[in-house]
């Protein structure tokens, strides 16, 4: 699978720098990213886990102790 994908990157891009129409040839790997959201999206519920302390998240975002 990585050797595909890489291989996929190699022959949009060659030698060019990376721009925008360059990502319409990344079939394979916009395939690749959508399996694995689908395959995380239902397990977020089950691994999400309470905050043990109180946080601050980002610098901003206070989170209290057993939330989640």
């Amino acid at each position: 699978m990585l050797a595909k994908a890489r291989a996929e990157v190699d022959a949009a891009f060659g030698n060019e720098m990376l721009r925008i129409e360059h990502l319409a040839k990344l079939r394979y790997i916009e395939q690749i990213l959508m399996e694995t959201l689908a395959h995380l999206a239902h397990r977020a519920g089950v691994c999400a886990q309470a905050l043990c302390e109180d946080t601050l998240l980002a610098g901003r975002y206070a989170r209290a102790n057993g939330t989640r």
